[in-house]
């Protein structure tokens, strides 16, 4: 089943846009008050950190908040160290279960999700 279809992604975004405090994982800025994501043109948006195109994970282990555009203009490049360490702190604060392990360098980083 999509969650799309049955809800849940508002569902996941809203705990996440409380988790990351209101802030965007791309950019660091504030998001819009969840009352008017409806409203917003740069709305905050769920991003897959692994991008599903490269292979990653459709759950709620691989998604943080980004601002609508942020989110476009990432497309589907691989995660930054920000948004790494932003997927691990909102997994870990909501009990997501998502775990991001190093390849062996200190740049090169995999998302493995439950």
């Amino acid at each position: 089943m999509s969650y799309h279809k049955d809800g849940e992604a508002r569902r996941w975004s809203e705990r996440l846009y409380v988790a990351q405090e209101a802030i965007c994982a791309c950019c660091g800025q504030r998001m819009a008050p969840t009352s008017r994501w409806g409203e917003v043109k740069n709305r905050p948006t769920l991003d897959h950190v692994k991008a599903r195109a490269a292979g990653g994970k459709k759950g709620k282990g691989n998604l943080i908040l980004m601002h609508r555009l942020c989110n476009t203009a990432k497309d589907s490049r691989p995660p930054t160290g920000c948004e790494l360490i932003w997927l691990q702190a909102v997994n870990a604060l909501l009990g997501w279960g998502g775990e991001i392990t190093t390849s062996g360098s200190p740049t090169a980083f995999s998302v493995h999700t439950a």
